[in-house]
């Protein structure tokens, strides 16, 4: 990374990629709901029942896999590291001992800076964000089973509720997401984000195998562009910290996206 580089850039990517995330929102929702509306007075279940046990198993899948990947730091999207590292470098003013100061929280540091990105309970630090994301995979599972239940083979009407309902949890995330929250409501906010698209690709596989594998993707597209939001952030973070050429945690991040240095 160019240390000393103005942050705008970073901020500029975070937008770009945060419009295609709304973008593709849009697409995977109107196609939601024209499915649904199609739908209107038809019977329940398009799509057949052994198409959804498919994409149920794969929904199962990917959602555990999310759910995995957040509990490992090492992926950039844990929960938790389990270790301190000194975040200061020693022999300066401010910490002229090099003592350890911030643990490394997964992907980013827990120190002043990120304060809207890390809860502390427990007596440990977790990344909020990860966390809601956890959260999300794991209401993933359970549209998984509703899905191979049966559960989600609705009426026109309920169907089309239950689109809008995906598409408003998703785009009610998503704009959290623009301003800065507590961490609180940054873990709601990606809770919201991934539950939302988890529902709108559990119903869409209600509609045949075509449309369930459409949303699988849309999904996990959306959940990888807001991955990539978090990443942008941060970098934005780090260009304006004080000890960013020393910090490990910006370090790390700045390896992981080498086109940022320049």
């Amino acid at each position: 990374m160019a240390y000393g580089e103005p942050t705008d850039r970073f901020n500029r990517e975070r937008r770009r990629v945060s419009g295609l995330a709304a973008t593709l929102l849009i697409i995977v929702s109107a196609y939601a709901v024209l499915l649904s509306l199609s739908a209107q007075g038809s019977p329940p279940g398009v799509g057949t029942r052994t198409d959804a046990l498919l994409m149920s198993g794969l929904l199962a899948a990917v959602s555990c896999a999310g759910i995995v990947a957040t509990a490992r730091p090492s992926q950039c999207m844990g929960l938790l590291s389990p270790g301190r590292r000194s975040e200061l470098p020693p022999g300066l003013p401010e910490n002229p001992e090099g003592t350890p100061s911030f643990p490394l929280v997964a992907h980013h540091c827990s120190c002043g800076r990120f304060d809207n990105h890390t809860l502390r309970f427990a007596d440990r630090a977790w990344c909020a964000g990860c966390l809601g994301m956890a959260a999300g995979g794991a209401c993933g599972v359970g549209l998984a089973v509703a899905l191979g239940a049966g559960l989600l083979f609705l009426d026109g009407t309920a169907d089309l509720a239950t689109a809008l309902l995906g598409a408003a949890a998703s785009a009610a995330g998503l704009a959290q997401l623009y301003r800065p929250s507590s961490p609180r409501m940054h873990a709601a906010a990606n809770l919201a984000f991934v539950l939302g698209a988890a529902l709108l690709a559990a119903l869409l596989s209600t509609h045949g195998i075509a449309a369930g594998v459409f949303g699988l993707l849309a999904a996990l597209a959306l959940v990888g562009l807001r991955i990539e939001m978090s990443r942008w952030r941060h970098l934005s973070v780090y260009a304006g910290c004080p000890w960013e050429g020393a910090c490990r945690g910006a370090s790390a991040l700045a390896a992981a996206r080498p086109e940022t240095r320049r």
